[in-house]
């Protein structure tokens, strides 16, 4: 049966990646599709809740066969890494030192702050960085019980060993994604909740772009129908 609950379509079948279907990247990467099947109003899951129920099949999420999960980039303390000597090692999670943590945690995706010539981060950057923390929030790199805008901000600011920016610059990120279907938060606190889908740069920029081109479509109807 399909669930009446649904009110609108994931962020993720909005920009195209609906279930049952094999979206790639630019470089030909499998991207993740929809996984909101009990939330997502979009018309593919219901045609799959349909085929598995005329199959007489338990529901299942199909995903895309040409997606698949990014390999390990992080290692928690005490876990054998034999390249660990080639690899440049993290920050620390908050409130522990080097003689606490023993071994370095070891993540290979980690930003690079890129400045010009005045200094100032160009842009795009605090982005990158925040994303970069998020996904290692996710993956429980943290001794974090909520993933909070300071949280999120100090923990840049000891990246960079540099002034942390803002807590409603990380917010306003947050808030951009929001729109975009790309994470979730939640208030009071206010705290990220997680990624909608894939948490890739690909993702992103596939969904901004996606963004963009409706908003330029919407702009022409809109002017068409003045000059009628």
């Amino acid at each position: 049966m399909v669930d009446k609950k649904r009110k609108l379509r994931s962020g993720w079948c909005m920009s195209g990646f609906c279930e049952g279907t094999k979206p790639v990247s630019k470089d030909g990467r499998g991207i993740r599709t929809c996984a909101e099947i009990e939330k997502c109003a979009c018309q593919c899951h219901r045609q799959i809740d349909e085929m598995f129920e005329a199959a007489g099949m338990e529901r299942v999420l199909v995903e895309n066969p040409k997606y698949f999960t990014k390999p390990r980039t992080y290692w928690m303390p005490g876990d054998p890494d034999p390249n660990a000597d080639s690899m440049d090692s993290p920050p620390l999670p908050v409130g522990l030192t080097e003689s606490d943590a023993g071994p370095s945690l070891v993540a290979r995706d980690r930003p690079s702050v890129t400045r010009t010539a005045t200094g100032r981060k160009q842009k795009g950057t605090l982005e990158n960085e925040v994303r970069y923390v998020c996904e290692q929030y996710i993956q429980d790199v943290f001794e974090w019980d909520i993933c909070t805008p300071k949280l999120v901000s100090e923990e840049i600011g000891r990246m960079n060993a540099a002034e942390p920016p803002s807590t409603g610059a990380v917010q306003a990120v947050w808030d951009r994604w929001e729109k975009l279907g790309f994470a979730k938060q939640a208030r009071k606190p206010v705290r990220f909740e997680g990624f909608a889908g894939e948490s890739s740069q690909d993702a992103l920029d596939i969904m901004k772009r996606t963004t963009r081109k409706e908003q330029k479509l919407h702009k022409a109807s809109i002017k068409r129908g003045s000059v009628r």
